[in-house]
């Protein structure tokens, strides 16, 4: 398969972000300033994204190796992670009413849920018309596109689980 080696690159980075936020949060509990809820929603959250990015760099190799067209390749890899992604979104969307019942929602919460929502929507439409045939001269590149946004998101969940950890103003 072309892409092989990126998948398999986007896996690895997906995995350290996933170890590295559990580690990090387990060491940072005592130290955060939000609440357990949000901690273990921001946790949540990104722990699910990382692992959508594994599993969907990974599952190109089994049509392949079940000798499907390059294209279909593709389509069937685009159909699959867009259902999972759909599933990510309840999730993510769970969490966020989660943390609201609580009512413990940080400064800055909801400006986070509409980045996140928003990449999502993309990769979602992006990963549709790969599955509809939209993209034919450049369904692996849509594909990739999609597996980056969805790593973008594990990204910025990261980012934002470290900033949480960090002292605040008033301390």
């Amino acid at each position: 398969m072309q892409d092989g080696d990126l998948l398999l690159t986007l896996a690895e980075v997906a995995v350290a972000f996933a170890g590295f936020a559990s580690l990090v949060s387990i060491l940072g509990q005592r130290s955060s300033r939000d609440s357990p809820v949000v901690q273990a929603a921001r946790l949540r959250g990104l722990i699910v994204s990382s692992l959508i990015v594994v599993v969907f760099a990974f599952f190109p190799f089994v049509p392949y190796r079940f000798g499907s067209s390059p294209f279909a390749v593709w389509q069937i890899s685009s159909a699959a992670f867009a259902v999972a992604g759909g599933g990510m979104a309840v999730v993510a969307f769970g969490n966020m009413s989660r943390v609201r019942s609580a009512g413990s929602v940080p400064p800055g919460f909801t400006w986070r849920g509409v980045v996140i929502g928003t990449i999502l929507v993309v990769a979602e439409a992006l990963l549709l018309g790969n599955t509809l045939g939209a993209f034919s001269t450049s369904a692996a590149a849509i594909y990739i596109v999609s597996l980056l946004l969805f790593l973008g998101v594990a990204g910025f969940m990261f980012a934002n689980l470290l900033l949480s950890f960090l002292a605040s103003p008033e301390a």
